[in-house]
């Protein structure tokens, strides 16, 4: 009888060590893991130094793009922004880093930020900028054809 008892404790064992083995992975197994995921970070660290490096280079291509238009803009909207304002306004100028405008104020012969000025006359300033930068990638457009 306590033989029968051992034997079957001994299955128990046996069974219970090979489910344990089954749950656990070799070390070979987890290596073979830690190498995979130690790739995925490698690659993952790669095109986040894409991303940045494109990031970069959109900002200096918005930054080329805003020095090279902003003084076409500034003189091709003299004639227009004079025309549609009655000759009240004729100059502006728009900062290069930061795109705000200002307008040359007759009152006080000084420019002024185009935020001060009345919802009519930042209309006809905004719309003059529009409209003169639309022209300049017409001919943009134009000159690529």
């Amino acid at each position: 009888r306590e033989v029968d008892n051992l034997k079957e404790k001994n299955v128990e064992l046996k069974t219970s060590i090979n489910k344990t083995k089954e749950l656990v992975k070799s070390p070979e197994e987890i290596q073979e893991e830690v190498d995979s995921i130690e790739q995925k970070i490698q690659e993952l660290k790669e095109k986040a130094e894409e991303f940045e490096l494109s990031s970069r280079f959109l900002e200096m291509a918005e930054t080329s793009v805003q020095h090279k238009f902003t003084p076409s803009i500034e003189s091709n909207s003299k004639e227009l922004l004079n025309e549609i304002t009655d000759g009240k306004y004729s100059n502006l100028k728009i900062d290069e880093e930061t795109l705000d405008i200002q307008i040359k104020a007759p009152e006080i012969k000084d420019y002024v930020d185009v935020e001060l000025l009345s919802q009519g006359a930042k209309d006809q300033v905004y719309f003059t900028v529009r409209t003169v930068m639309s022209d300049l990638l017409s001919e943009i457009g134009r000159a690529h054809v």
